[in-house]
């Protein structure tokens, strides 16, 4: 019954929020979110916080003194981060040079930053208190302790002193104990709320402090990158670089030179190369997460500095760091343009080949970029392919399983992407091709050989391609050195007077010895 009517309070707020963005807004709705921001349900909490940041950007400077007043008013009631929030959102829309501004942003970014259970030091063990050893009444042996006392059968079981009864109290107290040691009581549930809200409300009065109050947006920034690598608590952490990335994107790209941000970065993660500390290097790849992620093509040029020692973090020993550089080169890799793909391509083929990966880790993370380069922009995968698919075959021929297993997972990526119906009907004997090039070269060409083209193959294809027929053509045996021949030739047909043309060109050296 309360989950009911949690989603319908939900429900409410969400249709609400909908009205406010098409611009019919009843005019109680920002008094009902208000009263709404301790609902005990943490989406309800933050469907209202989404809808009375609708509500403030749709009446602009209507009513907004009172608007602000009712956020004091609840925060004076008690100090929630929703509240916090709204009164961010109704502060973007007051005047630059208003002092309130610089404030509100101050409080935002103490809830980002707040002080959790987690931060807090484990409470010193208590030591166990060891009972007084009971001396023994009797003499002789059992006085000394070496003989166990036993009990007399033909004793009365009345006659031994009475035991005290236990009251109601008691009774309680023991059942309230069973239940604690059966883990049957509920623990509390400790508040949850949305940091992306309060990362947008940053960004805008970080926007509106950025000439007004320069000197103290500067400090928002500082205090927020040192939150970021210090802190002992990850979520902590990983809230400040969120909100880090809010204040950057608010004040312009160029507060990252400003402010230091990116050399504080690579000099964590080189630091954690010789050991350095975790907290700093975990904090660091978090800020390179959200930043790309909130910044996007933007922080592309500093993506390109960062990638060597990113993907150095494949290999650091604790789990937290690893994990860490994964989320950071997911998002740096899927945000990539066509040009900063190129770009960032030598620094993972020489991670993929092993020439400067010192743990198998790293060659998995850069194997796993290389399969990623399927997902780029058409024009592009001629010149990336011709590159990345080569070097997935050799990693095929590695002597760690983890390894074959990234290289195979990768060129299935690119297996994916190839459009051409005949490609991806031998694709079976393909990947055998490329997996085991001196058992299955030949069936892969027979499989060729038999399939009839009806139009060239694309630029995924002819990467799968090239290195099946180019270890056919070096092949001992006559018979399939004229099959790859044959089928190099059909497909040099196919792609004359195309547009296919370009993506062959790249392959062309690997024949021409030939």
């Amino acid at each position: 019954e309360r989950s009911s009517k949690a989603r319908r309070r939900r429900r409410a707020a969400q249709l609400l929020a909908a009205l406010c963005a098409a611009g019919k807004a009843p005019g109680d709705a920002f008094p009902w979110v208000v009263s709404k921001l301790d609902d005990p349900d943490d989406n309800v909490r933050s469907s209202v916080v989404q809808l009375g940041v609708a509500c403030v950007d749709a009446d602009g400077d209507d009513n907004l003194a009172d608007k602000i007043k009712a956020c004091e008013d609840a925060l004076a009631k008690s100090t929630s981060c929703e509240a916090v929030t709204l009164l961010g959102a109704a502060a973007s829309h007051l005047a630059p040079d208003d002092e309130r501004v610089a404030d509100v942003a101050d409080r935002l970014v103490d809830v980002l930053v707040a002080t959790t259970k987690a931060d807090e030091p484990p409470p010193p063990p208590k030591e166990a208190k060891k009972k007084p050893r009971a001396v023994a009444a009797k003499t002789g042996i059992a006085a000394i302790g070496m003989a166990p006392q036993k009990k007399n059968p033909f004793a009365k079981r009345g006659s031994g002193p009475a035991k005290p009864r236990l009251g109601a109290a008691d009774i309680g107290g023991l059942r309230k104990t069973r239940a604690e040691r059966e883990g049957s009581v509920p623990e509390k549930k400790q508040r949850t709320f949305d940091i992306k809200p309060v990362a947008d409300c940053l960004g805008k009065l970080a926007k509106t402090m950025k000439k007004t109050h320069a000197e103290r947006a500067g400090n928002l920034v500082e205090r927020l990158r040192e939150t970021s690598f210090r802190d002992r608590d990850a979520a902590t952490r990983r809230k400040a670089s969120t909100g880090l990335a809010a204040v950057v994107k608010g004040l312009g790209i160029g507060a990252l030179k400003k402010q230091e941000v990116v050399e504080r970065i690579r000099d964590a993660l080189d630091a954690r190369a010789s050991g350095g500390d975790l907290n700093a290097a975990h904090g660091a790849l978090s800020c390179i997460e959200a930043l790309a992620k909130t910044l996007g093509v933007l922080f592309e040029p500093y993506e390109i500095k960062l990638l060597a020692p990113l993907l150095n973090c494949f290999a650091d020993s604790s789990d937290v760091v690893r994990n860490a550089a994964k989320n950071a080169a997911r998002e740096v890799f899927g945000g990539l343009s066509a040009h900063g793909v190129k770009l960032a391509l030598p620094d993972v083929l020489k991670q993929a080949a092993g020439e400067e990966a010192t743990s198998w880790r790293a060659r998995v993370a850069a194997i796993e970029m290389l399969g990623a380069t399927a997902s780029c922009a058409p024009k592009q995968l001629g010149a990336v392919l011709p590159k990345a698919v080569p070097a997935l075959a050799d990693a095929l021929a590695d002597t760690h399983d983890g390894v074959r297993e990234a290289a195979r997972k990768a060129l299935e990526e690119v297996f994916s992407v190839a459009s051409n119906p005949e490609v991806r009907a031998a694709r079976k004997e393909l990947l055998a091709a490329l997996c085991d090039p001196a058992h299955c070269t030949l069936q892969a060409l027979e499989a060729l050989e038999q399939r009839e083209f009806a139009r060239a193959p694309d630029a995924p294809a002819l990467a799968l391609l090239a290195p099946i027929l180019a270890r056919g053509l070096r092949d001992r045996a006559a018979l399939t050195k004229r099959r790859a021949a044959l089928v190099c030739g059909n497909l040099a047909a196919l792609c004359a007077g195309t547009a296919q043309e370009q993506a062959l060109a790249p392959h062309l050296p690997l024949f021409q010895p030939l």
